[in-house]
């Protein structure tokens, strides 16, 4: 009689642990992590006006232009209008260094678009996943 209750309890044990195992697997076990969902903003520059750099043909050019950024992030826009003024000075350091003729060939405005982007990320020391994108619009050369 003795033997039959240690097999049965044992039996029980091992049915809890089945049980129990099974449980953590089913309730609990590989899910697929969510991916967050991030959200962008965008700050706006007020429209400014530069001179573009002088070509050979010594004939200079105005562009016109007002710079958004596409940012994430909760302490983005802090650092963004904290560093205004860096950031306003260095993008028309860029354009004032950047000839007419490299804008009209093929990439020209999106290079731009680059630097002006790696820029911030710089001064901002951020990251590209932060600083999503920089847009120029309007866009215009005279």
């Amino acid at each position: 009689m003795n033997k039959k209750k240690m097999i049965i309890i044992a039996a029980a044990v091992l049915l809890i642990v089945v049980v129990a195992v099974v449980l953590i697997f089913v309730l609990g076990g590989d899910k697929e992590p969510k991916e967050v969902e991030l959200v962008y903003s965008e700050y706006y520059f007020e429209e400014a006006y530069s001179n573009l750099a002088v070509p050979d043909d010594g004939k200079g050019s105005i562009c016109k232009y007002r710079v958004c950024i596409k940012y994430t992030g909760d302490t983005t826009l802090e650092l963004i209008e904290k560093n205004k003024t860096e950031l306003l000075n260095n993008i028309d350091e860029i354009i004032r260094t950047t000839k007419k003729e490299d804008l009209e060939k093929q990439n020209g405005k999106e290079k731009l678009r680059g630097k002006i982007q790696n820029m911030v990320i710089d001064v901002l020391e951020l990251d590209e996943e932060i600083i999503d994108d920089v847009f120029l619009q309007p866009f215009v050369i005279q």
